[in-house]
């Protein structure tokens, strides 16, 4: 029995084979019922006990990919295959709820994109009815039916308006966002309520961006962690204000408005700003502003941004 062969192309074979126990040609083996890249921490695929081959739906590299691929190429097509995260190895066993979850985010996904498509509808829809079949497929071969009542596969493929119905999941998607939204912002009250008097806490996760003065008032510190002289947060607020009253939003267009290190991207005419990773609400602009000093004569005159004139 030869177990150092010729090249990768013969060690997937000879695995798919399953007639040696072991064989290894350059960065790829196998022993048992897998077959690894690189080493054991990565198995391409396995022979799960009933005859199924789990094929690793994870790649981290080019020449783990080509891996991959030969040993498809390699599994008669008389082997029932699926592709998933959690294949199990000689040392490790399968997770079989990892792997739904695995089928239901692909399916959300392709559910998510048909509800936002124009022209392939009929694509993303038949990808998702084929990831579900793929997860009911994958039940029935490991016996684990009851996980499926963990995730979400429902969808009338063939209900008569389909688009009514990706509608009506547009609509749950998003008050289930907003009621997610609304319970992490319930969970984080105390600790917003300390950062805004001060304290050293991390909020960076909170869903909202929020400000708050440090050093005495003289700058501004967002809650993820950015900072900016309060004197240009004056002038950043007259000019949301002076955007507001025009009703023309603004977008940074070869002009710039800097804060720190930073600088605003856009500004809307309800006040909302972005600046890099930065969404505030105006609500939240207000309330730095009621706790700010302004200088006697300081007016919206005074902004200016670089490369561009007010008038």
């Amino acid at each position: 029995m030869r177990t150092v062969l010729r090249n990768h192309n013969e060690v997937a074979h000879v695995w798919a084979q399953q007639n040696q126990s072991h064989g290894r040609a350059n960065n790829m083996f196998f022993y048992g019922k897998s077959i690894y890249s690189y080493g054991e921490h990565y198995t391409l695929a396995k022979f799960q006990e009933n005859g199924v081959v789990l094929i690793n739906s994870e790649t981290y590299s080019v020449s783990t990919s080509k891996h991959s691929s030969i040993v498809r190429g390699s599994i008669p097509d008389s082997i029932k295959t699926f592709e998933v995260p959690s294949t199990g190895s000689e040392r490790y066993d399968r997770c079989d709820s990892t792997n739904l979850r695995h089928y239901a985010s692909k399916f959300a996904f392709y559910i998510k994109k048909a509800s936002k498509a124009r022209k392939y509808l009929d694509l993303y829809l038949t990808r998702a009815k084929g990831t579900r079949a793929q997860a009911f497929d994958y039940c029935e071969s490991f016996d684990c039916k009851a996980l499926l009542e963990r995730f979400d596969f429902d969808f009338d493929f063939e209900a008569n308006d389909v688009k009514e119905k990706i509608k009506a999941i547009r609509i749950r998607e998003a008050k289930r966002k907003a009621e997610k939204l609304a319970k992490l912002k319930a969970e984080m009250l105390e600790k917003v309520a300390q950062w805004r008097n001060g304290e050293k806490v991390w909020i960076s996760s909170y869903p909202e961006t929020l400000l708050r003065l440090i050093d005495n008032g003289e700058t501004v510190e967002t809650s993820k962690g950015a900072y900016f002289p309060t004197d240009q947060a004056r002038l950043a607020i007259r000019f949301v204000q002076s955007v507001m009253k025009s009703g023309k939003a603004w977008k940074r267009n070869g002009e710039r408005f800097e804060l720190g290190n930073y600088q605003l991207d856009t500004v809307s005419t309800v006040g909302t700003v972005r600046a890099g990773c930065h969404v505030v609400k105006f609500d939240e602009i207000e309330r730095l502003n009621n706790s700010l000093a302004y200088p006697v004569g300081f007016e919206v005159s005074t902004i200016k941004l670089k490369g561009f004139d007010n008038e």
